[in-house]
């Protein structure tokens, strides 16, 4: 074996420290560093194996078995000891490696490995780990100085980006509408990161559809197909869905990218989604240059940049959307003024419609009420030119009509915004025309989700509606739906409050007619026995006066028949007291209503046609059967056809007649005679017109029908006669009964 020369390993130190000085670089200190070492040591080949992120180092030099090597440098013994060999037969080593650590001070950072050196020994192993030494050294050194470089250059991309979110923020802020801040934002991107193609996809998260927004460096078609017809399927509805940036590396990410950029070598481009906090609403589209990919501070930068497009633009809707609201508080601070807190529908709809048409700058507008697109509303309101066919005050059919877009909005209970209704499909284009109609807007006018009518403002000319005149009319129309059922309310209010009183009156009668009824039964038995005293008394009375002279005997005979028809008229009056006491006892029975009319007919009709009066019966063929009480009833009936046979006294018509109604049927009694004076109420006790009358009879006959769960009312025209209505609730179909009759 050759002795290692020390001289000569100085000269080969200084040598490798020439090697390893600045700016010498990783690669080739390790290429360098190994001839050298290897060479001076005799070793047949050489290797350094650098470790750590971020990449692994390979530098070899000479011929040798270098995967066997590497498993010698990857060893973890920092001992220059470790070694390979094997015994051949002769006893010879076959093959000798040895692996040295470059320990840097940080930690080690490789490992050098030399095969068969020949002139190993003390000073050659010395030279190896001084060498050794040196390159990690000089290795740790460069790294350091890449870091710097990179932190450096990190630093200094970090000063342009935010320059560049500076300058986004000084641009954007001069700018309020959405594809002119979007635009803008793009062209700075580009600019700033010395790019030349991107656009930007916008849209709402609701309805997923993406339009073209901005773009520059992209190709013209492609610019007009996406403004024409919108954005088809890509990595960017994904994008769009997920929230999350991708990478489209591809033509299967992107099958349009080819239309998209020209260039020679393929492309990729960034897809950044545009979030607020109501969700993603675009994506910004950023290619990268030719053979390149985006880094991940460039990916981040991207998304920083796009959050700040997102809060700027945020910013001028927020700005636009409180111009709009500051406009539309004023228009309904005036309406409310209008409207002044009136209930009267009339006021409500007129200042409604007045100011829509001034505020919009409409030529009409129209209000229809209803609750239904499927049932005919009613115009209730019409300010401007008038709408042929249509009448204030009467029902609108609109299938009938054929009025698409008016029956659409009441469906969907949505704003529907028509900018040309001659071409627009939701519109009836006859309809359209005959109207002079060419734009409009129709707001359902719903309140607490009930639908009170629709708020129809047009135009006579095509024209494009701004946002702010849609959320005009929307507020416009909130305020009308809930003007429109204050008034309804306070229409039903009044209608409760009616029946309420109409109840409490009902009430108040049934208690003072159970009052009378107790009183009347203590009365009439009272009464009753005096009564029946003085008939006997008359009859005693009758028999003597048999015994006196014809002439005294007529005399007296007349002045006992006057004192027995007063007993007879003071016996009926007991009767009518007695009843009261058991109105409310009902004995019910499912009842043909025409067997209790016809009854009643066969005892009076006589009387009728004795007074000369003529007698109408209409009785249809089927009635159902109703539950009463028939002896009640039956009182009931004979009451109103007594009354009405006294109430023409010089003649007339008797009116009878039976029809179902909805859940019964309703019994008419009319007369011809001279009527009821109006603010009359002949309901009430005591109160009578005919002269001798008890004023009993009709209060009796309305609790008797009210206790059957049925109402006696009546209509009363002064000099033409009155009708009586008895409705009684209730029953099931019967069978065929009496048909129409005249008397």
């Amino acid at each position: 074996m050759i002795p290692f020369n020390p001289e000569e390993g100085l000269e080969l130190l200084g040598e490798l420290v020439r090697a390893a000085a600045p700016p010498a670089g990783e690669e080739e200190i390790c290429d360098r560093g190994v001839a050298i070492t290897a060479r001076a040591v005799g070793a047949s080949a050489g290797l350094i194996l650098l470790f750590g992120p971020p990449r692994v180092h390979t530098a070899t030099w000479g011929s040798g078995p270098f995967e066997e090597m590497l498993l010698s440098a990857k060893r973890e013994s920092p001992s220059v000891d470790l070694a390979e060999q094997g015994a051949a037969p002769d006893g010879v080593p076959r093959r000798v490696a040895f692996a040295l650590p470059l320990q840097g001070k940080a930690g080690s950072v490789g490992r050098l490995v030399l095969e068969r050196p020949s002139l190993w020994g003390p000073p050659a192993r010395a030279f190896a780990q001084t060498a050794a030494r040196l390159l990690a050294s000089a290795l740790e050194s460069v790294r350091i100085l890449r870091q710097s470089r990179l932190q450096g250059e990190l630093l200094a991309g970090r000063n342009v980006e935010l320059e560049t979110l500076r300058e986004l923020t000084a641009r954007l802020q001069e700018l309020v509408g959405e594809e002119e801040m979007l635009q803008s934002a793009l062209d700075l991107v580009l600019e700033k990161m010395d790019l030349s193609a991107g656009w930007v996809f916008w849209g709402e998260s609701e309805q997923g559809e993406l339009r073209l927004a901005a773009s520059r460096g992209v190709a013209e078609e492609f610019v007009h197909e996406s403004r024409e017809r919108g954005v088809g399927q890509c990595l960017c509805h994904e994008v769009f869905t997920s929230g999350r940036s991708m990478i489209a590396r591809n033509t299967l990410d992107c099958p349009r990218l080819p239309r998209l950029v020209s260039a020679n070598q393929p492309a990729t481009h960034a897809c950044i989604p545009l979030k607020f906090q109501r969700g993603v609403v675009g994506v910004l589209n950023i290619a990268a240059r030719e053979g390149r990919l985006f880094s991940e501070q460039e990916l981040q930068f991207l998304e920083t940049f796009g959050n700040q497009v997102c809060l700027a633009v945020d910013r001028a809707q927020t700005m636009l959307a409180e111009m709009r609201r500051n406009a539309e508080a004023r228009a309904l601070v005036t309406l409310a003024r209008a409207i002044g807190g009136s209930l009267e529908l009339e006021r409500v709809l007129t200042a409604v419609g007045d100011y829509a048409r001034e505020l919009l700058g409409a030529d009409r507008c129209a209000i229809l009420l209803g609750e239904s697109a499927s049932k005919p509303l009613v115009l209730a309101h019409l300010s401007g030119p008038p709408l042929g066919g249509l009448e204030k005050g009467r029902p609108v059919d609109l299938v009938a009509l054929g009025s698409r877009a008016v029956a659409g909005a009441l469906r969907l209970k949505k704003t529907h915004v028509i900018q040309d209704a001659l071409n627009d499909p939701r519109v009836n284009r006859d309809l359209a025309m005959r109207w002079s109609v060419a734009s409009q807007i129709l707001v359902p006018l719903v309140a607490r989700d009930r639908l009170e009518g629709v708020l129809a403002v047009t135009r006579s000319f095509a024209s494009s509606w701004t946002p702010e005149e849609v959320a005009l009319a929307d507020g416009l129309g909130g305020q009308a739906a809930v003007a429109i059922e204050n008034a309804r309310l306070y229409r039903e209010a009044q209608e409760s409050l009616r029946k309420l009183q109409d109840a409490q009156v009902g009430l108040l009668r049934a208690e003072r007619l159970a009052t009378l009824g107790t009183l009347a039964s203590s009365l009439a038995h009272e009464v009753r026995n005096p009564l029946n005293s003085i008939s006997l008394q008359l009859v005693l009375l009758s028999r003597r006066v048999r015994a006196l002279d014809a002439g005294v005997q007529d005399e007296l005979r007349e002045l006992l028949g006057t004192a027995r028809g007063e007993i007879a008229r003071l016996n009926e009056l007991v009767e009518e007291f007695l009843s009261m006491s058991s109105l409310d006892r009902l004995s019910l029975e499912e009842l043909h209503p025409r067997d209790v009319v016809q009854e009643v007919l066969d005892l009076l009709v006589p009387l009728a046609r004795e007074k000369g009066l003529r007698v109408d019966v209409s009785i249809p063929q089927r009635l159902p059967r109703v539950p009463m009480d028939r002896q009640k009833i039956k009182q009931v009936l004979q009451n109103l056809v007594r009354n009405a046979i006294e109430a023409m006294p010089d003649g007339g018509t008797l009116g009878v007649a039976v029809s179902r109604s909805e859940d019964g049927v309703v019994i008419r009694v009319s007369d011809t005679g001279a009527g009821i004076p109006p603010g009359l109420d002949v309901f009430d006790f005591f109160l009578t017109t005919k002269r001798g009358g008890t004023g009993l009879g009709l209060p009796i006959s309305r609790r008797i029908v009210e206790v059957h769960g049925g109402a006696l009312s009546y209509e009363s025209e002064p000099g033409r006669g009155t009708v009586f209505s008895v409705t009684l609730r209730g029953g099931r179909s019967g069978d065929a009964g009496h048909g129409a009759r005249k008397g």
